[in-house]
């Protein structure tokens, strides 16, 4: 809303991202190298009145206040790079779910040592969920931590990862040796 991007998140919306230039149909490429949005960019098209090259872009015509606000002088892009991430897409949905999903994908989820990971990891789940102090996140799941998770779950993941990162057994499963 602040960087005058809509709002729709339909199918018919060019660009998604309100950091830079990247399209809605590659908006799952973990590694995209589009140019970054810039306020003198966007400036130009408003300026010019260049509807269809907003509409390309996802951004509406509106002369925004947050382009007389300078960010500092190393950044280009103004308000949209002075945004914040959104935690949830951002972070638990994206980053945290990468990082689980690319473990599996390292030992196959499927395999013999997939499947003894995820043995490992119930069980781990299940001694970490034993403790008193309620800030801890959630590391028991009835689907395992390979099954479907909500958003907040993927910390748990990680601490069941992280755990069973520093045990000789499942350490053993990872290296091959068992």
């Amino acid at each position: 809303r602040l960087t005058s991007a809509y709002t729709s998140r339909g199918k018919y919306v060019q660009q998604l991202c309100r950091y830079c230039c990247c399209p809605t149909m590659d908006w799952d490429n973990c590694r995209p190298n589009y140019p970054r949005k810039t306020q003198q960019m966007l400036e130009t098209l408003v300026k010019n009145q260049d509807i269809e090259g907003l509409k390309r872009i996802s951004q509406q015509l509106i002369s925004n206040a947050w382009y007389s606000v300078r960010f500092g002088s190393h950044s280009l892009e103004g308000i949209h790079g002075a945004c914040p991430l959104e935690m949830l897409h951002a972070l638990q949905l994206g980053i945290l779910e990468y990082v689980c999903d690319s473990f599996f994908d390292q030992i196959g989820r499927d395999s013999a040592a997939g499947k003894e990971i995820i043995a490992y990891a119930h069980l781990f789940g299940d001694h970490l969920s034993r403790q008193s102090d309620r800030d801890k996140p959630r590391t028991k799941f009835s689907n395992g931590i390979g099954g479907k998770l909500q958003a907040k779950e993927y910390t748990g993941v990680l601490l069941v990862i992280a755990t069973m990162l520093h045990c000789s057994g499942s350490k053993a499963v990872l290296v091959g040796k068992k």
